[in-house]
Protein backbone atom coordinates (compact mmCIF):
# COMPACT_ATOMS: atom_id res chain seq x y z
CA UNK A 1 0.00 0.00 0.00
CA UNK A 2 1.43 3.41 -0.62
CA UNK A 3 1.37 6.80 1.05
CA UNK A 4 0.39 9.43 0.26
CA UNK A 5 1.33 12.85 1.84
CA UNK A 6 -1.92 14.78 2.99
CA UNK A 7 -1.79 18.64 1.36
CA UNK A 8 -1.16 21.46 3.05
CA UNK A 9 -3.70 22.57 5.43
CA UNK A 10 -5.33 19.01 5.38
CA UNK A 11 -5.17 18.11 8.63
CA UNK A 12 -8.76 18.32 10.93
CA UNK A 13 -9.44 20.65 13.27
CA UNK A 14 -8.13 19.59 16.86
CA UNK A 15 -5.61 17.75 15.03
CA UNK A 16 -2.44 17.85 16.92
CA UNK A 17 0.35 18.62 14.86
CA UNK A 18 3.68 20.08 16.86
CA UNK A 19 4.37 18.66 20.14
CA UNK A 20 7.29 20.73 21.85
CA UNK A 21 8.63 20.42 25.29
CA UNK A 22 11.15 21.43 27.85
CA UNK A 23 11.88 20.57 31.82
CA UNK A 24 13.84 22.64 34.42
CA UNK A 25 15.12 22.04 37.89
CA UNK A 26 17.13 24.50 39.33
CA UNK A 27 15.98 26.13 42.00
CA UNK A 28 15.32 29.96 41.40
CA UNK A 29 14.44 32.06 44.77
CA UNK A 30 12.62 35.51 44.22
CA UNK A 31 12.10 37.96 47.71
CA UNK A 32 10.43 40.17 45.20
CA UNK A 33 6.36 41.43 45.05
CA UNK A 34 7.30 41.70 41.06
CA UNK A 35 7.00 38.94 39.18
CA UNK A 36 10.76 36.84 38.02
CA UNK A 37 11.18 34.08 35.54
CA UNK A 38 11.70 30.65 36.95
CA UNK A 39 13.46 29.35 34.50
CA UNK A 40 11.03 27.08 32.70
CA UNK A 41 10.77 28.19 29.42
CA UNK A 42 9.49 26.53 25.92
CA UNK A 43 9.39 28.08 22.40
CA UNK A 44 7.22 27.03 19.35
CA UNK A 45 6.36 28.24 16.42
CA UNK A 46 2.75 28.00 14.95
CA UNK A 47 2.97 26.74 11.21
CA UNK A 48 -0.55 28.58 10.98
CA UNK A 49 -2.22 32.10 12.39
CA UNK A 50 -5.64 30.33 12.79
CA UNK A 51 -4.05 27.08 15.04
CA UNK A 52 -4.29 27.38 18.57
CA UNK A 53 -1.39 26.40 21.53
CA UNK A 54 -2.44 24.34 24.15
CA UNK A 55 0.26 25.08 27.35
CA UNK A 56 0.12 22.31 29.82
CA UNK A 57 2.23 23.14 32.86
CA UNK A 58 3.47 21.66 35.62
CA UNK A 59 5.20 23.93 38.04
CA UNK A 60 6.99 23.16 41.03
CA UNK A 61 6.59 26.18 43.76
CA UNK A 62 7.23 27.01 47.48
CA UNK A 63 6.61 29.93 49.62
CA UNK A 64 8.78 30.83 53.28
CA UNK A 65 7.49 32.78 55.89
CA UNK A 66 8.57 33.47 59.23
CA UNK A 67 5.45 33.84 61.93
CA UNK A 68 3.23 34.46 59.38
CA UNK A 69 1.11 33.32 56.27
CA UNK A 70 3.57 32.18 53.30
CA UNK A 71 1.63 32.44 49.81
CA UNK A 72 3.04 33.71 46.48
CA UNK A 73 1.69 33.68 42.94
CA UNK A 74 2.45 32.00 39.30
CA UNK A 75 1.96 33.13 35.97
CA UNK A 76 2.03 32.19 32.41
CA UNK A 77 3.24 34.49 29.40
CA UNK A 78 3.47 34.51 25.98
CA UNK A 79 6.29 36.59 24.55
CA UNK A 80 5.41 39.73 27.60
CA UNK A 81 1.98 38.86 27.42
CA UNK A 82 0.06 36.99 30.56
CA UNK A 83 -1.85 34.59 29.75
CA UNK A 84 -2.57 32.86 33.54
CA UNK A 85 -2.21 34.01 36.68
CA UNK A 86 -2.61 32.29 39.74
CA UNK A 87 -3.21 35.18 42.54
CA UNK A 88 -2.30 32.60 45.43
CA UNK A 89 -1.04 29.16 44.46
CA UNK A 90 -0.83 28.23 47.97
CA UNK A 91 -1.00 29.89 51.80
CA UNK A 92 -0.50 27.84 54.98
CA UNK A 93 -0.75 30.10 58.07
CA UNK A 94 2.13 29.76 60.70
CA UNK A 95 0.88 28.83 64.20
CA UNK A 96 2.87 31.05 67.03
CA UNK A 97 6.17 32.15 66.09
CA UNK A 98 6.66 28.85 63.98
CA UNK A 99 8.33 29.22 60.53
CA UNK A 100 6.27 28.40 57.19
CA UNK A 101 7.26 26.49 54.66
CA UNK A 102 4.60 25.18 51.80
CA UNK A 103 5.42 23.04 48.66
CA UNK A 104 2.65 21.90 46.08
CA UNK A 105 3.09 21.49 42.42
CA UNK A 106 0.59 23.96 40.14
CA UNK A 107 -1.06 22.50 37.04
CA UNK A 108 -1.64 25.18 34.51
CA UNK A 109 -3.56 24.38 31.53
CA UNK A 110 -4.51 26.99 29.02
CA UNK A 111 -5.74 26.61 25.45
CA UNK A 112 -3.77 30.31 23.63
CA UNK A 113 -5.74 31.45 20.44
CA UNK A 114 -2.12 33.67 19.31
CA UNK A 115 -3.01 34.55 15.94
CA UNK A 116 0.51 33.92 14.96
CA UNK A 117 3.18 32.48 12.46
CA UNK A 118 6.43 33.85 14.59
CA UNK A 119 8.39 32.04 17.11
CA UNK A 120 6.72 32.23 20.88
CA UNK A 121 7.76 31.87 23.70
CA UNK A 122 6.25 30.73 27.15
CA UNK A 123 7.48 30.42 30.19
CA UNK A 124 6.30 31.10 34.15
CA UNK A 125 7.38 33.81 36.38
CA UNK A 126 6.67 33.77 40.38
CA UNK A 127 6.21 36.60 43.13
CA UNK A 128 5.83 36.10 46.96
CA UNK A 129 2.73 37.86 47.86
CA UNK A 130 4.43 39.72 51.24
CA UNK A 131 7.96 40.35 51.74
CA UNK A 132 7.66 40.80 55.42
CA UNK A 133 9.01 38.33 58.12
CA UNK A 134 11.62 37.04 55.34
CA UNK A 135 8.45 35.88 52.55
CA UNK A 136 10.29 33.90 49.75
CA UNK A 137 8.65 32.13 46.76
CA UNK A 138 10.71 29.63 45.12
CA UNK A 139 10.39 27.57 41.81
CA UNK A 140 11.89 23.84 41.72
CA UNK A 141 12.97 22.09 45.00
CA UNK A 142 14.56 19.11 44.29
CA UNK A 143 11.55 18.53 41.61
CA UNK A 144 11.55 19.68 37.83
CA UNK A 145 8.79 21.59 36.42
CA UNK A 146 7.72 20.36 32.96
CA UNK A 147 5.88 22.38 30.06
CA UNK A 148 4.52 20.92 27.38
CA UNK A 149 3.40 23.32 24.17
CA UNK A 150 0.74 21.70 21.75
CA UNK A 151 -0.10 23.25 17.96
CA UNK A 152 -3.36 22.23 17.25
CA UNK A 153 -5.36 22.92 13.96
CA UNK A 154 -7.76 25.65 14.39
Amino acid sequence: MALTKLADGGMPSGSVIQVVTASHSSRVDSTSTSYADTGLTCNITPSSSSNKILVICSQAIGQDRDTSEANGSVQLLRDSTSIFESTKISGVEALGSSTTKNNSINCITVLDSPSSTSALTYKTQLKVANTGNNGTSRAQWNMPSHIQLLEIVG
